[in-house]
């Protein structure tokens, strides 16, 4: 198996190069397969590999390993969590201009309302609401 990561790839390919990646970094000491182990995400065999990884220890982590490690934890998501971040729409309409000189007043009235206001669990919902103050109502507040 080539030494370059492939985002199609399932599990069961995923392991395969994971052993391969890991038989490099340990010269011929074989590191895989590995016992179940607990880690910070659960017991996730394949996380703990990937992190535990020779790959994640060296001092510079390499983009095939963040790619890796990206490509796991998107595949385990839940199909109704995915795009939890997009989940918002933003209707955006013409807007009035503000002159320089009411900048500094509007921004301290806009940062007044975003500190108020600020979410405690609806991130996306707080991000089109900051869009919305910023763009259609051009902080008309």
């Amino acid at each position: 198996m080539a030494n370059e990561f492939d985002p199609s790839w399932n599990d069961d390919e995923l392991n395969a190069h994971m052993g391969n990646l890991s038989d490099q970094a340990a010269g011929s000491r074989m590191l895989h397969p590995r016992p179940l182990e607990r880690s910070l995400f659960g017991d996730d065999q394949h996380l703990f590999g990937i992190l535990s990884h020779g790959e994640m220890q060296k001092k510079e982590i390499t983009e095939q390993a963040i790619h890796l490690l990206h490509h796991h934890i998107l595949n385990k998501r839940e199909a109704n969590a995915a795009g939890v971040y997009r989940v918002c729409d933003v209707l955006v309409l013409a807007n009035k201009a503000t002159t320089w000189k009411n900048v500094p007043t509007e921004m301290k009235d806009f940062l007044q309302w975003a500190n108020a206001n600020e979410p405690n669990e609806d991130i996306a919902r707080f991000a089109a609401q900051v869009h919305h103050k910023l763009v259609n109502d051009s902080f008309g507040l």
